[in-house]
């Protein structure tokens, strides 16, 4: 009964921990680094990858969600996306500020990556722009209480709609 109740606590905790490796793996594709200089330093943070549904335009819409205040009256950029293999592609943005979508009573801030990777694609080659596509995760917007973010769900969802709002007028 013994090597019983040991084999089955063995198998169990192999599942939990192939389930933990499965998880940590995930994260790390759907989160990317930044590194901007502020003031002469070098600061790091993470972004977010996440795939709104944009029920008013009829698109989905990619961007990389981040702390307003991290990012905000910064220029240069250096984005580090997660790639298949375990390396990470970097991409340097002279004016990130182009690519914002922020809102004055939200904390957090929006990268539209799909703009951004118009701009990537004239700069490499076409290929290098669908090598981020094809290695990170996007969490689909109906996904996001699955994962364990530390965004406000209600925040991200108000700056959400009113980026939507914003595309919609032009």
């Amino acid at each position: 009964m013994k090597k019983c109740k040991l084999i089955f606590s063995s198998f169990l905790l192999l599942i939990i921990t192939c389930v933990s490796a499965q998880e940590i793996n995930v994260n790390d594709r759907n989160t990317i680094e930044i590194e901007i200089v502020k003031d002469g330093k070098v600061e790091k943070g993470i972004g977010y990858l996440i795939m709104f549904d944009m029920k008013n335009l009829k698109a989905p819409y990619t961007a990389v969600i981040l702390e307003k205040s991290f990012i905000e009256n910064t220029k240069n950029a250096i984005l580090y996306f997660p790639m298949k293999n375990g390396e990470k592609s970097n991409y340097q943005i002279e004016d990130i500020s182009k690519y914002l979508f922020t809102e004055k009573s939200n904390n957090l801030a929006i990268i539209r990556l799909g703009e951004l990777a118009t701009q990537l694609e004239n700069q490499t080659t076409q290929l290098e722009n669908q090598k981020i596509y094809a290695n990170v995760i996007f969490v689909p917007e109906e996904l996001l209480s699955d994962f364990s973010f530390p965004l406000d769900k209600i925040k991200l969802k108000e700056l959400k709609e009113s980026w939507e709002q914003s595309m919609l007028i032009k």
